[in-house]
C-alpha cells in the first residue's frame, strides 16, 4: 500500500525551503553629501561627490552571516523597478566597515537607541560610457542635481534560494536629497 502526501503540502514545503532570508526594514535617518567615503581612492575620486544615506533598523546584518554570503544594495529612482537606475555602494556600518561579506565584518552592536545604524553611498552624478563587450553591464547615466525624484534602495543577498534574500524597499525622500545637495560636503574624516 502506498501513501501519498497531499500535493499542496509538498508544494508549500518546497516553496518555503527556496525562499530567501528577510533582510529587514530600514528607515532613512539622514542624507548628506560627502567626498571622503569608505571606498578605494580610485573609486571615490572617479565619482567625486556622494550622497551618504544613513539608515537605521532593528536588523543586525552581521547576525545573519550564517544565512547569507554576500550583501549588496540595489538603487533606482522611485518607484523601484530594476535596481540599476542609480549606482550605490554599501552597506557599511557606522564606522565605515564594509558589510558586503557579513561573516568577515565585525559584529554589529546596537547604538544608544537600541537599533543598528548603516550607511549607503550613491554618487551624485554619473555619465556612463556605452557597454562595448558582450555581457558587460551598462551603468546608468543620471544627475541627482537635475531631478526632483526620490531614490529607492533595497539590500539583497544573492544565493541558492529560489527567491533572493532582500530587505523591504527603502525610500529616500526627494526633499532630503535636495536639502543634502544644496549643502556643503561633510568634512573629511581621518582614515
Amino acid at each position: 500500500m502506498r501513501i501519498a502526501a497531499p500535493l499542496p503540502a509538498i508544494s508549500a514545503l518546497l516553496l518555503l525551503t527556496g525562499c530567501g532570508q528577510d533582510l529587514g526594514d530600514y528607515t532613512v535617518e539622514s542624507v548628506r553629501t560627502a567626498t571622503d567615503v569608505p571606498l578605494s581612492e580610485k573609486t571615490s575620486t572617479s565619482y567625486g561627490r556622494f550622497l551618504e544615506v544613513r539608515l537605521v533598523s532593528d536588523t543586525s546584518l552581521t547576525a545573519l552571516s550564517k544565512e547569507i554570503d554576500g550583501l549588496y544594495v540595489d538603487a533606482d529612482f522611485c518607484p523601484f523597478r530594476d535596481g540599476n537606475g542609480l549606482i550605490a555602494f554599501g552597506p557599511f556600518n557606522e564606522e565605515g566597515a564594509d558589510l558586503g561579506s557579513p561573516s568577515a565584518a565585525p559584529a554589529l552592536r546596537p547604538g544608544a537607541d537600541g537599533r543598528f545604524h548603516y550607511r549607503v553611498y550613491i554618487p551624485v552624478a554619473h555619465h556612463a560610457r556605452a557597454a562595448t563587450q558582450p555581457g558587460q553591464m551598462q551603468l546608468p547615466t543620471y544627475d541627482l542635481r537635475k531631478t526632483a525624484q526620490a531614490a529607492c534602495l533595497r539590500l539583497f543577498a544573492p544565493g541558492y534560494n529560489l527567491l533572493e534574500s532582500r530587505s523591504k524597499i527603502i525610500s529616500v525622500p526627494a526633499a532630503m536629497i535636495s536639502t543634502a545637495l544644496t549643502s556643503e560636503p561633510a568634512p573629511s574624516r581621518p582614515r
